[in-house]
């Protein structure tokens, strides 16, 4: 059932391969609480994060995975995201360049078709990370982000929890920074479509 939905069966295989590989386990208690003065004052950002995803499937079940990610940000309009699997492999890549999010690369360089449902949530999900660090207004949706443990990171204060509640795309992510930098150069190449 869940190959025809995706209307790709190697999306399904890839992806739910690497997210039942990875460590699944709550993540600690998430407590929001509102920017500090001087929050979030970077030009470019690099995170490297780990995310617990709570979906819900087509059947009503829920599910939850933990996967790492690596994240690049470059204000006004940049954004990519590498979801990592076992042994580095992609899982997925997104690519946003002014507002337009597209899923550049997948399991053995493949995108979903753009009707297909997990192109659809990946998109959403996308769409999510421009709100949560502020690259343009937020989209028509029913989405909240709420942020926690905020620290230091040169002249700025920097959330190490965001929490993402998609109620339009059926999940939740739960995401923990463990390395961030700001304002390092990153190349331009980093957003270019291949």
């Amino acid at each position: 059932m869940a190959r025809r939905a995706l209307g790709h069966p190697s999306w399904v295989v890839a992806l739910a391969a690497g997210l039942l590989a990875a460590a699944c386990g709550p993540a600690p208690p998430f407590a929001a609480t509102p920017p500090p003065p001087g929050a979030m004052t970077w030009r470019t950002l690099r995170a490297e994060h780990t995310t617990v995803v709570t979906a819900r499937l087509p059947d009503g079940r829920t599910e939850r995975r933990r996967v790492r990610g690596l994240l690049a940000v470059a204000r006004p309009d940049r954004l990519r995201l590498r979801a990592l699997g076992p042994g580095d492999v992609t899982l997925f890549d997104l690519l946003d360049r002014d507002g337009t999010c597209v899923v550049v690369n997948g399991p053995g360089g493949a995108s979903p078709p753009p009707e297909s449902i997990m192109a659809r949530v990946l998109t959403a999900l996308c769409h999510d990370l421009r709100v949560a660090y502020r690259l343009g207004p937020a989209p028509a949706g029913a989405r909240r982000v709420s942020y926690g443990d905020w620290r230091p990171v040169g002249a700025s204060r920097e959330p190490f929890r965001i929490l993402i509640e998609d109620a339009a795309a059926g999940f939740t992510a739960d995401i923990t920074v463990t390395r961030l930098t700001l304002d390092d150069a990153v190349p331009p190449e980093l957003f270019a479509l291949p």
